[in-house]
């Protein structure tokens, strides 16, 4: 008995260690399980918070890829009005440089007018200053004519006065000559 006491004995001991050892284990367990427990709702409760921020950044995101969207059609918008205004500039640009030629080309053609107009003055003023002395010669041929038509219409008068005089001076003689055929000469004459 005595043997069986300590036999007993050492099961009871070794139980107990037993037991004391289950019962510390348990006991880390349950810590443990606690602490699980607990980083558990941590974890569930950062779960959460990062479904949320989840939640937060797709909406975030389809906003940002709305704006993005909508950024890239402005791009493409902008785009084409660049490109719209290039093609406009280049066409200005070409129309710039048409309209420098034609402005040159005038220019030439205005320096060339400009030449024949101060030639054309050159010519009316020479045109106008010998206008100018045929009006005087003009108006000395017309006193000389007027000089000479006075002259000749003296002249005539003259050749008239003459023509008068030689004809009533023939008129005499052929009287006379009549006379001296109807008379005989006075015997003064004769010899």
């Amino acid at each position: 008995m005595a043997e069986n006491l300590r036999i007993e004995q050492a099961i009871n001991q070794s139980l107990t260690g037993t037991l004391s050892e289950c019962q510390q284990q348990l006991t880390n367990q349950q810590q443990q399980t606690a602490k699980l427990t607990t980083e558990k709702d941590t974890l569930q409760n950062d779960l959460k918070d990062l479904s949320e921020q989840n939640a937060t950044l797709y909406q975030e995101l389809s906003r940002t890829t709305a704006d993005l969207t909508e950024a890239k059609q402005t791009i493409k918008q902008l785009a084409q009005e660049l490109a719209t205004e290039q093609r406009k500039r280049t066409d200005a640009e070409n129309h710039l440089n048409n309209l420098r030629q034609q402005l040159q080309t005038e220019t030439e053609i205005n320096a060339n007018l400009t030449k024949k107009l101060s030639a054309c003055e050159q010519n009316f003023t020479d045109l106008n200053s010998a206008y100018q002395n045929l009006l005087k010669d003009k108006q000395n041929a017309e006193k000389q004519l007027n000089q000479l038509v006075t002259t000749i219409k003296n002249a005539a008068k003259q050749l008239q006065q003459w023509q008068k005089l030689n004809y009533y001076q023939q008129l005499e003689k052929q009287n006379e000559l009549k006379a001296q055929i109807v008379q005989p000469p006075p015997p003064w004459k004769t010899k």
